[in-house]
Protein backbone atom coordinates (compact mmCIF):
# COMPACT_ATOMS: atom_id res chain seq x y z
CA UNK A 1 0.00 0.00 0.00
CA UNK A 2 2.51 2.38 0.84
CA UNK A 3 4.31 1.78 -2.56
CA UNK A 4 1.42 2.71 -4.55
CA UNK A 5 0.98 5.96 -2.55
CA UNK A 6 4.68 6.73 -3.03
CA UNK A 7 4.53 5.90 -7.25
CA UNK A 8 0.59 7.19 -7.06
CA UNK A 9 2.09 10.92 -6.02
CA UNK A 10 5.62 10.61 -8.19
CA UNK A 11 3.40 9.71 -11.14
CA UNK A 12 1.27 13.07 -10.72
CA UNK A 13 4.43 15.02 -10.30
CA UNK A 14 5.69 14.03 -13.30
CA UNK A 15 2.72 14.56 -15.01
CA UNK A 16 2.68 18.07 -13.90
CA UNK A 17 5.73 18.73 -14.94
CA UNK A 18 5.41 17.03 -18.41
CA UNK A 19 2.23 19.36 -18.91
CA UNK A 20 4.37 22.71 -18.34
CA UNK A 21 6.21 21.46 -21.63
CA UNK A 22 4.95 21.88 -25.27
CA UNK A 23 6.25 19.68 -27.59
CA UNK A 24 7.19 20.99 -31.02
CA UNK A 25 9.71 18.98 -32.95
CA UNK A 26 13.30 20.45 -34.73
CA UNK A 27 12.98 19.02 -38.30
CA UNK A 28 16.36 18.46 -39.97
CA UNK A 29 17.72 20.96 -37.66
CA UNK A 30 15.39 23.99 -38.01
CA UNK A 31 12.62 24.64 -35.68
CA UNK A 32 10.25 27.54 -36.64
CA UNK A 33 8.53 29.32 -33.35
CA UNK A 34 7.87 32.38 -35.10
CA UNK A 35 4.00 32.24 -33.86
CA UNK A 36 4.61 30.70 -30.66
CA UNK A 37 3.93 33.07 -27.02
CA UNK A 38 6.21 31.52 -24.88
CA UNK A 39 4.52 33.52 -21.64
CA UNK A 40 1.06 32.30 -22.97
CA UNK A 41 2.17 28.50 -24.19
CA UNK A 42 5.33 27.54 -21.96
CA UNK A 43 8.59 26.35 -22.95
CA UNK A 44 9.49 24.34 -25.35
CA UNK A 45 11.82 21.38 -25.01
CA UNK A 46 13.99 21.19 -28.72
CA UNK A 47 13.48 17.68 -29.68
CA UNK A 48 13.83 16.27 -33.18
CA UNK A 49 16.13 16.15 -35.64
CA UNK A 50 19.64 18.31 -35.34
CA UNK A 51 22.81 18.68 -37.88
CA UNK A 52 24.95 16.51 -36.95
CA UNK A 53 28.65 15.94 -37.69
CA UNK A 54 30.96 13.09 -36.37
CA UNK A 55 33.89 13.42 -35.00
CA UNK A 56 34.30 17.16 -35.95
CA UNK A 57 33.85 20.14 -34.23
CA UNK A 58 32.65 22.47 -36.87
CA UNK A 59 33.11 25.95 -36.73
CA UNK A 60 29.59 28.14 -36.25
CA UNK A 61 30.36 29.71 -39.83
CA UNK A 62 30.12 26.34 -41.18
CA UNK A 63 27.49 24.59 -40.17
CA UNK A 64 25.61 24.97 -43.50
CA UNK A 65 27.73 22.29 -44.87
CA UNK A 66 26.85 19.61 -42.14
CA UNK A 67 24.52 17.51 -44.24
CA UNK A 68 23.65 14.50 -41.84
CA UNK A 69 20.71 14.77 -39.02
CA UNK A 70 20.68 13.14 -35.92
CA UNK A 71 17.51 12.33 -33.16
CA UNK A 72 18.91 13.87 -29.85
CA UNK A 73 16.21 12.24 -28.28
CA UNK A 74 18.77 9.33 -27.95
CA UNK A 75 22.19 9.14 -26.96
CA UNK A 76 24.74 8.90 -30.24
CA UNK A 77 25.69 5.15 -29.35
CA UNK A 78 21.92 4.03 -29.51
CA UNK A 79 21.74 5.37 -33.24
CA UNK A 80 25.05 4.19 -35.21
CA UNK A 81 28.14 5.85 -33.68
CA UNK A 82 30.34 4.89 -31.60
CA UNK A 83 29.76 5.81 -27.11
CA UNK A 84 33.75 7.64 -27.43
CA UNK A 85 34.12 10.53 -29.61
CA UNK A 86 33.24 13.85 -30.66
CA UNK A 87 30.32 15.61 -32.43
CA UNK A 88 28.74 18.51 -33.40
CA UNK A 89 25.12 19.50 -32.95
CA UNK A 90 23.38 21.88 -34.98
CA UNK A 91 20.03 23.82 -34.73
CA UNK A 92 18.21 26.88 -36.11
CA UNK A 93 15.60 28.44 -33.88
CA UNK A 94 13.16 31.12 -35.27
CA UNK A 95 11.92 32.93 -32.54
CA UNK A 96 9.14 35.44 -32.40
CA UNK A 97 9.71 38.87 -33.04
CA UNK A 98 11.06 41.02 -30.16
CA UNK A 99 10.83 38.23 -28.21
CA UNK A 100 12.90 39.05 -24.78
CA UNK A 101 14.32 37.66 -21.45
CA UNK A 102 14.37 34.25 -23.06
CA UNK A 103 16.95 31.18 -21.76
CA UNK A 104 17.82 28.22 -22.66
CA UNK A 105 17.88 25.15 -20.08
CA UNK A 106 20.48 22.99 -19.95
CA UNK A 107 20.49 19.27 -18.67
CA UNK A 108 23.25 16.51 -18.27
CA UNK A 109 25.44 16.10 -21.54
CA UNK A 110 27.75 13.04 -21.61
CA UNK A 111 30.51 14.15 -20.77
CA UNK A 112 31.68 17.97 -21.73
CA UNK A 113 30.45 20.57 -24.13
CA UNK A 114 31.13 23.90 -25.32
CA UNK A 115 28.12 26.04 -26.83
CA UNK A 116 28.29 28.64 -28.96
CA UNK A 117 24.69 30.81 -29.65
CA UNK A 118 24.94 33.12 -32.84
CA UNK A 119 28.26 32.78 -33.21
CA UNK A 120 29.68 33.45 -30.10
CA UNK A 121 30.99 30.80 -27.27
CA UNK A 122 29.00 31.06 -24.27
CA UNK A 123 29.43 28.53 -22.18
CA UNK A 124 31.71 25.46 -21.14
CA UNK A 125 30.70 22.20 -19.31
CA UNK A 126 34.04 20.13 -18.57
CA UNK A 127 36.90 20.57 -21.18
CA UNK A 128 36.15 18.63 -24.78
CA UNK A 129 38.86 16.99 -26.42
CA UNK A 130 39.15 14.40 -29.11
CA UNK A 131 40.65 11.65 -26.73
CA UNK A 132 40.48 9.98 -23.38
CA UNK A 133 43.78 12.06 -21.56
CA UNK A 134 42.73 15.96 -22.48
CA UNK A 135 38.77 15.30 -21.64
CA UNK A 136 37.56 16.50 -18.37
CA UNK A 137 33.88 15.46 -17.99
CA UNK A 138 31.89 17.77 -15.95
CA UNK A 139 27.60 17.25 -15.16
CA UNK A 140 25.35 20.93 -15.15
CA UNK A 141 22.24 21.60 -15.02
CA UNK A 142 21.86 25.27 -15.89
CA UNK A 143 19.35 27.89 -17.07
CA UNK A 144 21.43 30.36 -19.50
CA UNK A 145 20.13 33.77 -20.34
CA UNK A 146 20.32 34.27 -24.04
CA UNK A 147 21.18 37.67 -24.64
CA UNK A 148 20.43 38.15 -28.67
CA UNK A 149 18.62 40.43 -30.44
CA UNK A 150 18.27 38.91 -33.28
CA UNK A 151 14.86 36.85 -34.48
CA UNK A 152 17.17 33.96 -35.10
CA UNK A 153 19.12 31.51 -32.50
CA UNK A 154 21.40 29.49 -33.96
CA UNK A 155 23.03 26.68 -31.55
CA UNK A 156 25.80 25.17 -31.62
CA UNK A 157 27.21 22.65 -29.31
CA UNK A 158 30.82 20.44 -29.70
CA UNK A 159 30.47 17.34 -27.34
CA UNK A 160 33.11 14.88 -26.34
CA UNK A 161 32.76 11.97 -24.66
CA UNK A 162 35.55 9.58 -23.24
CA UNK A 163 34.24 8.40 -19.68
CA UNK A 164 30.67 7.39 -19.81
CA UNK A 165 28.86 4.14 -21.67
CA UNK A 166 26.37 6.85 -23.14
CA UNK A 167 27.18 9.86 -25.43
CA UNK A 168 25.48 13.21 -25.91
CA UNK A 169 22.39 14.19 -24.42
CA UNK A 170 20.34 13.31 -21.31
CA UNK A 171 17.86 15.64 -22.81
CA UNK A 172 17.41 18.06 -24.97
CA UNK A 173 18.07 22.16 -24.19
CA UNK A 174 14.48 23.71 -23.31
CA UNK A 175 13.54 27.23 -24.29
CA UNK A 176 11.42 29.57 -22.04
CA UNK A 177 11.17 32.56 -20.60
CA UNK A 178 14.01 32.75 -18.07
CA UNK A 179 11.16 32.90 -15.01
CA UNK A 180 9.49 29.93 -16.38
CA UNK A 181 12.91 27.91 -16.52
CA UNK A 182 14.64 29.15 -13.13
CA UNK A 183 10.89 27.70 -11.73
CA UNK A 184 11.09 24.40 -13.38
CA UNK A 185 15.18 24.03 -12.84
CA UNK A 186 13.66 24.76 -8.66
CA UNK A 187 10.96 22.56 -9.06
CA UNK A 188 13.15 19.35 -10.37
CA UNK A 189 15.76 20.26 -7.67
CA UNK A 190 12.28 19.56 -4.92
CA UNK A 191 11.30 16.42 -7.38
CA UNK A 192 15.24 15.17 -6.77
CA UNK A 193 14.48 15.88 -3.31
CA UNK A 194 11.37 14.36 -2.99
CA UNK A 195 12.47 11.25 -4.56
CA UNK A 196 15.65 10.28 -2.93
CA UNK A 197 13.95 11.09 0.65
CA UNK A 198 11.17 8.67 -0.22
CA UNK A 199 13.71 5.86 -1.00
CA UNK A 200 15.20 6.89 1.98
CA UNK A 201 11.92 6.34 4.07
CA UNK A 202 11.29 2.87 2.47
CA UNK A 203 14.49 1.86 3.21
CA UNK A 204 14.29 2.86 6.47
CA UNK A 205 10.99 1.73 6.97
CA UNK A 206 11.97 -1.66 5.17
CA UNK A 207 15.25 -2.15 7.68
CA UNK A 208 13.20 -1.33 10.66
CA UNK A 209 10.59 -4.37 9.54
CA UNK A 210 13.42 -6.78 9.32
CA UNK A 211 14.95 -6.06 12.43
CA UNK A 212 11.64 -6.14 13.78
CA UNK A 213 11.51 -10.06 12.38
Amino acid sequence: MKFKIFFILFYSVLSFFAANAQQLVVANGVLDLRNWNFEKNGTVELDGSWKFAWKKFVSPDSIDYITEDISIEKYWNQQKFDNYGYATYSAQILLPSGSKKLALYLREVQCAYTLFVNGKKVLSVGKIARNLKAEIPDYEYTVLPIESNSDTLNLVFWISNYHHRNAGFFRPPEIGSYHSLIKKQIYSFFLDTFLISGLFILALYHLFVYRRR
